[in-house]
């Protein structure tokens, strides 16, 4: 990170390094005002802990597990705020440079109409000294605003030819849609520029494919998701496959449509509700999910329709279903979707339980899910890959899984604003009134003798 600040790389990558030059000018302004301007102070502030934290976890060392939820920070987005002070500094540095050549000039000479002729020179100055950024931006738009009018027509063209196939399946809205991977044919399966599987999740489509846009605990299996393997497609409910016209998928699939250069294909799967066996459980948190339940995932167990329970963050696993290992003679049940409506977490159905068995919902387990089995409230637990589920006797059931979201977010809400108000005004209440106040005290309770 040093090596491409001092080389220009940062503020003038591919162009004359004019801005990192005022950077430097406006960094050694700030550094002579540090103890006089509070501004700036700040600007060296955000450049220097903007730099610190830009460099990442190795220079950091030890000290980035201090901060609360370091291990989900993206260190190298700090480099937004190396930019911001960067602009501001370099700001610093135009202006100095001007205001020294006008203390100059002011000195030297005495004509009238110096000072607005002047100022429109350094005006010029200023644009012409910075014009290889000014350049740079404006080639930068010129190809932005290509990129935009090419993914226009796609969108308008192919994305139109898609359309149709998305919308027949969310109006079925019974599974998952798979349309490649970033690391498989999937990238170069597009709407233009836009792979196919980023461009499913802005229709709000139910997706396994546009892996690590959010941090799930499901996020790193479903990066190692095997399309060659029908058990997996039915573990996820991928009941959808989205490929380019020409190309077969490689488990048993039935013919849906096609529409332009896209074909759709359908998967046989039990639904977002299945009824399982488990036998055993497996460590995990939230940092090692995959490295933890991959080797399961490819297991005899799991090519039997066993899963396994998971001991969460060192907690206790929920007992298995099944008294002795797997294989088990006969199904384990049968269960049917009533009621799907994911956006909204919501989730009901319909088992048949020839033993006791969990009752698996397809969606990340966490804390929020509420499940009634029989209208009874039932505690879920986590089994592999980090689904949610609940255990049934034998039987016939009625399941319904509800996620029901933080409570107290308005209470939150209300005490910042508290927060805000008292740091706002308490410097003026103390000024107005606590002060006062205190010295009545003092004199209330000063005795008579002193």
């Amino acid at each position: 990170v040093l090596g491409w600040l001092f080389t220009g790389e940062i503020f003038d990558h591919g162009r004359f390094p004019i801005v990192s030059l005022l950077v430097a000018l406006g960094t050694l302004v700030c550094a002579v005002r540090f103890r006089r301007d509070v501004r700036a102070r700040a600007l060296l502030g955000l450049m220097t802990l903007s730099l610190i934290l830009f460099c990442g976890r190795t220079a950091l060392g030890p000290v980035i597990n201090w901060l609360p939820g370091s291990s989900d920070l993206q260190l190298h987005r700090y480099i937004m705020g190396v930019h911001l002070a960067g602009d501001m500094l370099a700001g610093v540095g135009l202006v100095a440079a001007g205001a020294f050549v006008v203390r100059q000039v002011r000195s030297r000479v005495s004509w009238p109409h110096a000072g607005p002729v002047l100022t429109a020179t350094l005006m010029v100055a200023a644009v012409v000294i910075t014009l290889p950024a000014w350049l740079d931006r404006a080639d930068y738009d010129r190809t932005d605003a290509q990129w935009v009018a090419a993914q226009i027509t796609a969108d308008q063209t192919s994305g139109a030819a898609l359309d149709v196939l998305i919308n027949d399946i969310k109006a079925r809205g019974d599974g998952r849609t798979y349309a490649g991977l970033p690391g498989n044919w999937g990238k170069q399966f597009t709407v233009g520029s836009v792979p196919v599987e980023e461009y499913l999740a802005s229709r709000d489509v139910d997706e396994v494919g546009f892996v690590f846009r959010t941090m799930s605990l499901l996020g790193d299996n479903e990066a190692y998701f095997n399309e060659n393997d029908p058990a997996q497609y039915q573990l996820y409910n991928i009941r959808y496959v989205l490929m380019p016209r020409g190309m077969h998928p490689s488990v048993p699939v039935d013919f849906v449509d096609s529409s332009g250069q896209y074909t759709l294909w359908k998967v046989a799967t039990t639904g977002y509700l299945q009824l399982v066996d488990t036998y055993g459980s497996i460590p995990a948190d939230r940092s090692d999910m995959a490295k933890q339940m991959q080797p399961f995932l490819h297991s005899t167990q799991f090519r039997q329709g066993v899963l396994s329970t998971v001991a969460f963050t060192g907690g206790d696993a929920a007992s298995a279903t099944l008294p002795t290992a797997p294989p088990v003679a006969g199904t384990v049940g049968t269960s049917s979707d009533v009621l799907v409506d994911l956006p909204n977490g919501v989730v009901g159905g319909t088992v048949d339980a020839k033993r006791s068995a969990a009752v698996m919902l397809k969606a990340t387990y966490d804390p929020g899910w509420q499940v009634l089995v029989d209208g009874v409230k039932t505690t879920p637990y986590m089994v592999v890959p980090g689904f949610v589920a609940v255990t049934v006797p034998a039987g016939h059931h009625e399941v319904l899984f509800q996620y029901v979201s933080y409570p107290y977010y308005g209470w939150l809400l209300l005490l910042g604003l508290l927060t805000f108000l008292a740091l706002a005004l308490g410097p003026w209440l103390w000024r107005t009134w606590g002060r006062n106040y205190l010295q009545k005290q003092r004199l209330r309770h000063r005795s008579p003798s002193s």
